[in-house]
């Protein structure tokens, strides 16, 4: 038995073998279409009526290595992986808004893999970080590696799972935060909005203005990386009819 249209949950039997994933590490990254299609749990499964599936991990390594452990455990099998979502630059030419297909990634152990590039994207080298990362950290990043364009949480993971199991991996990310910037303690408040602690944003009301200010950044944002993926043909059915 599959699983249903609506059923976001990861428990549960899955027999038929899938041949492509599109991933996010939180329902915000994903087209407004699909993130109201998985809905908000984390991690989330699926089926896009036998076109494929998408999923959502939740953010870091850990969640990432844990959601693939479930895919084995429920015997999907997939041939292409496509990682889409926000990243931090650490070098001036990548500002916010800046759309860009990671080939090369080095994980935070020093492996470094090679994934597939897409479309006309520009090409950039990745690195993977364990937290968010303050502007000095950033800057510092940007001295130690000066070939790496962005950083993130999630794409290292991906790239020795996906290595582990011979699935071919792509990413599409976009700029959210410059070299200057890190990202405002309440960065999600347009996205989460119902859970905001309104408490907590009034006691800091200068956070509160300054997460409305990014959070809408992130908002329109996610609008080009989804505007990105309708150009990829070949995951384009994952968007259609959802």
């Amino acid at each position: 038995m599959g699983l249903s249209r609506r059923q976001p949950l990861f428990y549960e039997e899955v027999m038929e073998k899938k041949r492509r994933l599109l991933v996010a590490a939180l329902p915000m990254e994903l087209p407004e279409t699909l993130r109201d299609y998985v809905g908000r749990k984390t991690p989330a499964l699926v089926e896009r009526d036998g076109r494929g599936f998408v999923g959502v991990t939740g953010v870091g390594r850990r969640n990432v290595s844990r959601f693939y452990r479930r895919l084995d455990e429920l015997g999907i099998q997939v041939e292409k992986v496509l990682l889409i979502g926000f990243a931090g630059s650490i070098q001036k030419s990548l500002t916010p808004g800046k759309r860009v297909t990671i080939t090369r990634m080095i994980t935070s152990g020093g492996q470094v893999f090679s994934l597939v590039p897409l479309g006309k994207l520009a090409h950039v080298t990745g690195l993977e970080v364990g937290e968010w990362t303050d502007a000095s950290e950033k800057r510092r990043l940007g001295v130690a590696y000066p070939d790496v364009g962005v950083i993130d949480m999630e794409t290292g993971a991906h790239a020795e799972e996906c290595a582990r199991r011979g699935i071919s991996l792509s990413v599409l990310r976009v700029v959210t935060d410059g070299v200057g910037e890190r990202l405002p303690p309440l960065a999600y408040i347009f996205e989460d909005w119902e859970y905001v602690v309104w408490k907590r944003f009034f006691s800091h009301l200068w956070y509160g203005i300054w997460g409305l200010g990014f959070s809408w950044r992130l908002w329109k944002l996610r609008e080009a990386l989804a505007g990105e993926l309708k150009k990829l043909e070949e995951w384009h059915d994952l968007l259609e009819n959802t």
